[in-house]
């Protein structure tokens, strides 16, 4: 009898310590996820800004073309060229806002209380500290991965329950 309510036990347990690597597991998931949230938001930012410049640049040129035509040093070859090529600047700026604005979004939804630049990791991020399950502490940092930490805890379970069925 007491050999089964010692099975029970550990089997309860290794059953615990499955839950918590299941959390460590579930917890680096979404910790990339929001990484890689604020990597997309960052660098679509940058993106954006910078097709913005280059708008910039493309409309004081078409300026610059305007006024020439008028002076009569350009034809309309070459307004037409500068309109086209303003055009595709534009059309490229309002790409660029538009990945910007869905990263943005997805960085809010998962982080709405971050300032507006969302330039840093959020240090948030990085205070959860998941410890390994007592007794898997080993050199290889493998073995301290949550996947293997929670395969080696249902492998331990499984014994424990071929050691209560035995009794």
């Amino acid at each position: 009898m007491w050999g089964k309510r010692d099975s029970r036990q550990q089997e309860a347990e290794l059953l615990r310590l499955a839950a918590e690597q299941t959390y460590a597991q579930t917890y680096q998931e979404k910790l990339a996820e929001a990484l890689s949230v604020l990597a997309t938001y960052q660098a679509s930012k940058a993106r954006y800004l910078l097709a913005q410049q280059q708008e910039q640049q493309i409309n004081t040129l078409f300026q610059l073309v305007k006024n020439k035509q008028k002076a009569g040093d350009l034809g309309q070859i070459e307004v037409d060229f500068s309109l086209a090529s303003l055009a595709q600047r534009l059309n490229e700026t309002a790409q660029a806002m538009a990945d910007f604005r869905i990263a943005e979004t997805q960085a809010w939804e998962l982080f709405p209380n971050l300032p507006n630049d969302k330039s840093v990791v959020p240090p948030q991020l990085w205070q959860v500290n998941i410890a390994p399950a007592s007794g898997a502490v080993s050199p290889d940092p493998v073995d301290l991965h949550p996947r293997v930490l929670l395969a080696k805890t249902q492998w331990d379970i499984q014994k424990e329950a071929a050691e209560l069925a035995r009794l």
